[in-house]
Formats: structure tokens, sequence, C-alpha cells
């Protein structure tokens, strides 16, 4: 379920917890920081800068960008604007889309690059090539996201183990 959709469900009380990207503020959910991801530069693998492994974000300030709406991650998709200003360019956005399969068909389809995290590249691997981006990546986030005014033992228990697993992965 998109962070959008499961925002309106914690409201509507359908969902206790969920695993949501980071959103706006709403004082009504708390969340915890559970995973953080680089980003790859995704491009078709015909482009002249497939042949490289690594690039910086300057090197995609001609390319047309293909990304995922900001309603749906709005952190991302801001952390992606943010780095392209960073580089000295204002990126060429050609579509917006809801998920990132559809972004990736798109790139592989030649209608322009993206950046995307990078467990993406282990599920689609041909017509496309994902780069390095080297220096300043955009990163994602993956939160642990209840109602704040949840008192269900349940959730508490949850919470308590999702913590104690998280402390542990950090630690490594």
């Amino acid at each position: 379920m998109p962070t959008p959709r499961q925002i309106e469900a914690f409201h509507s009380k359908e969902i206790g917890i969920g695993f949501v990207r980071p959103f706006i503020a709403d004082s009504s959910i708390s969340f915890m920081s559970v995973h953080q991801e680089t980003c790859v530069a995704v491009i078709p693998e015909s482009h002249p800068l497939a042949q490289r492994s690594s690039i910086s974000m300057k090197d995609l300030s001609k390319e047309q960008f293909i990304l995922v709406e900001r309603e749906i991650w709005p952190s991302w998709h801001d952390d992606i604007l943010s780095k392209c200003h960073n580089a000295g360019f204002n990126p060429i956005i050609r579509q917006h889309v809801k998920e990132i399969q559809t972004v990736i068909g798109l790139v592989a389809s030649g209608l322009g690059g993206s950046i995307v995290p990078k467990p993406t590249a282990e599920f689609h691997l041909w017509d496309v090539s994902y780069l390095t981006i080297y220096q300043d990546s955009p990163h994602i986030e993956m939160n642990l996201s209840w109602r704040s005014d949840n008192n269900s033992i349940l959730v508490k228990q949850f919470l308590d183990s999702a913590a104690q697993i998280n402390y542990w992965t950090v630690k490594k």
C-alpha cells in the first residue's frame, strides 16, 4: 500500500502499523526510521553513459527524468530535485508516474532516465543500466509508523520488537 494510502488508513483506523516512506508531518502519526538506502541512476542500456560504472549528478544535467510522483514519495522526490539543484541544474522532468516499476519500463523503452533505490537493480536487469552516483547521491528512508494515540498492547509489543531488531541491525 503506498504511503499516502497508508496515511489515510491510519486516520480511518483501518491499520495500526505500517511501513511508510517519510511524509509531510502529521502529529497524529508517529514513526521510527528502520532503514535507509542509497539511490542509483538508471538509463537505457543503449545510452552513452551506460558504459560507465559510476556518474555524478551533474552528468545527468541534460537528461529527461521520469520520476515517481511527489504525492507518492514527497521526501524522495524533493531529495532528487535538491541533489540536481546542488549539482547546478534544474532537472527536465518528462513524466511523473506512480510506481517504480513503471519508471523502469519507461526508461527501458528509451523515454528518459531516472534515479531509483539501489535494490531496484535486483528485480529488473534487462534493457537498462544502473550506475552508482558518487558524491551527493539521493537517499530514501523506510519508517515504521503508527497512530500516536494507539495504545494497543499488540502495537506496543511490535514496536518494542522492531526497536530491538533495529538497534542490533544498526550496531553491526
